[in-house]
């Protein structure tokens, strides 16, 4: 709701010339509503909504897997996904809000739009505890798909939705590490 509500926001901001709801003397207000938005629908509702949700909806069906394999993982993943949104809602409301529109990395950003440390912060430890919850329920997928099949069905048979899962979450469980680490870079370089 909240990523509709800030797409709607940029909808009227952007609907004609002038200033609609932004103040003239806020512009960076507009840079962090951007910014924000990509980080909402793609943590909080592509991740978890499409790929976690119709996939543990759907992947059950499909692999005859017993109904009981999910609540473990994806309990504590959707527990530490809320605490993700809390950081990203704090990183907006925080000093001056984290986010340029087009990047957070801190030295490229002017001396106009300069990122604030403790909003900077806390939208890098939302993405991170996003990326631990992601890597979570893509280690749930793998040892859903290659260990509770039913027993009639190899991988040589298994249909399309759980091989497309299968090499999703093996991408996710790769590249996610990688990602956490240059979150941790920009950190280091915004503490320096």
């Amino acid at each position: 709701i909240s990523g509709t509500l800030i797409s709607v926001l940029i909808r009227i901001e952007l609907y004609s010339s002038g200033n609609r709801i932004i103040s003239p003397e806020n512009q960076n207000f507009y840079n962090i509503s951007i910014s924000l938005h990509g980080f909402l629908m793609i943590f909080f509702l592509v991740m978890p909504g499409l790929f976690g949700g119709f996939g543990n909806y759907f992947l059950v069906i499909f692999q005859g897997s017993p109904e009981v394999v999910y609540p473990r993982v994806n309990n504590f993943s959707i527990l530490i996904l809320s605490l993700s949104y809390l950081f990203l809602i704090l990183s907006l409301i925080s000093e001056f809000g984290a986010g340029t529109g087009w990047t957070l990395y801190p030295p490229l950003s002017t001396s106009f739009m300069s990122l604030s440390p403790s909003s900077t912060g806390n939208l890098i430890f939302g993405l991170l505890i996003s990326g631990i919850s992601s890597c979570l329920t893509s280690l749930n997928f793998l040892i859903t798909i290659l260990n509770l099949r039913s027993y009639y069905l190899t991988l040589k048979t298994m249909p399309l939705f759980p091989w497309a899962l299968l090499i999703t979450a093996g991408m996710l469980l790769l590249t996610l590490p990688i990602l956490s680490g240059g979150l941790l870079m920009v950190l280091s370089d915004l503490q320096s």
